[in-house]
């Protein structure tokens, strides 16, 4: 799926494949505004769970640095979707982040976190658990690539 050369990362995807990740920027589109979303609450935990104040303090530290980040590594994944076959190790790590964060809202909304372990066991009839184990494996493969030097 991903090979690297130097600073140059090449993916191969099959068209349903890339149709797939190109799914990718519309789940995340809204999902910051989305309070109550299983997804929203996933990506915005508190960091500082016995500390409410801390955390929406940290929070409005980083919020703006946080919404350019995830808009910029969405562009990427949107790229790809497009047909885009090459990236940086820098867009690379962008595009394994915008992944993290599909892989979380899915499994989130598919209810994978109250299932606990096991949730793999319940795949082959779900097709959200499915797309949370598809992300993944290529999450596991981009790392692995990146990984080689």
């Amino acid at each position: 799926m991903f090979f690297v050369d130097d600073d140059v990362v090449t993916m191969v995807f099959t068209d349903d494949e890339r149709m797939l990740l190109g799914q990718i920027p519309r789940l995340l589109h809204d999902i910051d505004t989305a309070v109550g979303d299983p997804g929203y609450e996933v990506l915005h935990r508190a960091i500082y769970r016995d500390d409410p104040d801390a955390s929406r303090e940290l929070e409005d530290l980083v919020a703006s640095d946080r919404w350019e980040m995830r808009s910029s590594d969405r562009q990427i994944v949107e790229r790809v979707g497009q047909g885009v076959a090459t990236m940086t190790r820098q867009e690379a790590r962008g595009f394994l982040r915008s992944l993290n964060e599909a892989r979380l809202v899915v499994a989130a909304r598919a209810g994978a976190f109250e299932s606990g372990p096991g949730w793999e066991e319940m795949v082959p009839a779900d097709r959200s658990l499915a797309a949370v184990a598809w992300l993944g494996y290529v999450q596991a493969d981009l790392i692995q690539a990146l990984s080689v030097e």
